[in-house]
């Protein structure tokens, strides 16, 4: 704290005046000095006035914060804030401007317990006054500060003491509740809490069904994206359906019938009717997603990938395996043109396998050996083999072909893996031994 200059006595607007003169020339120590004597004589005077002391401490606080030292002036905030409730606590709003202002100059604070431990004071004036929003804001802020270092706990703690404090007002509705709901429900869901986050996200939801806002329209998507999420980790998937599809309406409301942020929500509702085998709509809601992409984007957007593995599948399930082809065939393409996409190996991987095993699947066994022997090298570039029904699959594909001295080497790896994984006297590694012992002489043949 600065030591209060001692000067004679003189009118305190004349030092006030002083004051200011030194503010504006940035003279931020000599204003704190002059506002702080200015202060100790309304404090000392018979007649004080509550409402200077309180200006005078703004006026400090506003010098701290020019000098960016939040936490002097966070310590006359709350000087100000106590002294507001005491004098007026019916004075909601400016209790309420001055909660904020403090959340405000608090967000200037690096240090997440130093920021906590100012707000906790403030809340500490607010318990039990009727400023219940104050007490709400400032509950909410410390929620957050306590979700960002992943106290989910104290965060749980905090969020519903500003929920509460909200509920005991006699507001019908506050918009405000619909967000600490939706703090609760992300911080429950975290913890794996899926009841009580639904809980949370419904009563958000309801709140903002009673009097539905365009400019709401974003966070009644965000609320049920997440409660239909929580019914699909339950399994409950008509009720899944029915939060999608409401997501899925309000976005078209909001963004119109076709824009880009309308497929990964199309593709979920897709997803939900695979996951329930029911084919026949997945692969509708997978051709909208397409069409929706075309419009939007071109035929190389890389969330095509996604959408044409989706195809593919359902065309690989119905044993049609020319159409499942080719949209595998279409994915892949993209994959490797696409500078966004050239780091995903791991799908690239996926995309040769399935390939390989429709062709294969097809009797074309020369296409199958080809994408099946770029997935093993794949594997072998990251140390990771382990595809040994893959070694063995290649062999027998190499021998169908007549291509023995290929299937003996791909043999003879299998036969190292083995001994290193199984060990040498393993059934399935004796049985590898003898195969490459009975392929001796076809490779010689071969050969000659």
């Amino acid at each position: 704290m600065h030591q209060v200059l001692q000067m004679p006595t003189q009118s305190t607007s004349l030092l006030e005046n002083l004051a200011e003169v030194h503010s504006k020339n940035q003279r931020y120590d000599q204003a704190i000095q002059l506002y702080s004597l200015v202060l100790q004589k309304c404090q000392s005077s018979s007649q004080a006035d509550q409402s200077q002391i309180e200006r005078l401490f703004l006026c400090i606080s506003q010098q701290y914060i020019a000098e960016e030292n939040y936490n002097e002036a966070l310590e006359y905030y709350l000087k100000v804030l106590h002294s507001k409730i005491i004098r007026d606590e019916h004075n909601l709003n400016e209790i309420l401007h001055l909660s904020q202002e403090i959340i405000q100059v608090s967000n200037n604070i690096k240090d997440y317990k130093k920021r906590i431990y100012y707000l906790d004071q403030a809340l500490l004036y607010l318990s039990g006054n009727i400023a219940v929003e104050a007490f709400a804001k400032i509950a909410e802020q410390i929620g957050v500060l306590y979700h960002l270092q992943n106290d989910r706990i104290n965060a749980i703690k905090y969020y519903e003491k500003a929920i509460e404090a909200i509920k005991t007002s006699d507001q019908i509705i506050n918009f405000d509740l619909t967000e600490y709901y939706v703090r609760l429900g992300m911080a429950y869901l975290e913890k794996k809490f899926f009841e009580k986050a639904l809980n949370s996200f419904q009563e958000a939801l309801k709140i903002l069904l009673i009097i539905p806002k365009e400019e709401n329209y974003a966070l009644i998507e965000k609320i049920t994206e997440k409660i239909g999420s929580i019914y699909v980790i339950q399994e409950e998937f008509m009720n899944a359906l029915s939060q999608y599809r409401t997501c899925l309406e309000t976005k078209m409301k909001r963004l119109g019938l076709c824009h880009r942020e309308l497929v990964p929500i199309i593709d979920i509702i897709g997803g939900i009717y695979y996951q329930q085998q029911n084919y026949i709509d997945a692969l509708r809601y997978y051709k909208q997603s397409y069409r929706m992409v075309m419009k939007t984007g071109n035929s190389e957007d890389p969330r095509l990938v996604t959408i044409y593995i989706n195809m593919a599948s359902i065309y690989k399930l119905n044993n049609k395996s020319q159409k499942a082809l080719k949209y595998y065939s279409k994915a892949l393409k993209i994959v490797k043109s696409s500078k966004s996409l050239e780091k995903e190996n791991e799908k690239r991987v996926q995309l040769y396998r399935e390939i390989g095993e429709l062709f294969h699947k097809m009797d074309n066994y020369s296409e199958s050996v080809k994408f099946l022997v770029k997935v093993i090298q794949a594997d072998e570039e990251d140390s990771t083999s382990k595809n040994l029904e893959l070694y063995v699959k290649v062999a027998n594909l190499y021998e169908l072909l007549g291509k023995y001295k290929k299937a003996q080497q791909y043999l003879m790896k299998l036969f190292v893996l083995q001994k290193k994984l199984l060990g040498g006297n393993h059934l399935c590694t004796q049985a590898t031994l003898w195969r490459l012992e009975n392929l001796n002489q076809r490779v010689l043949n071969e050969v000659y």
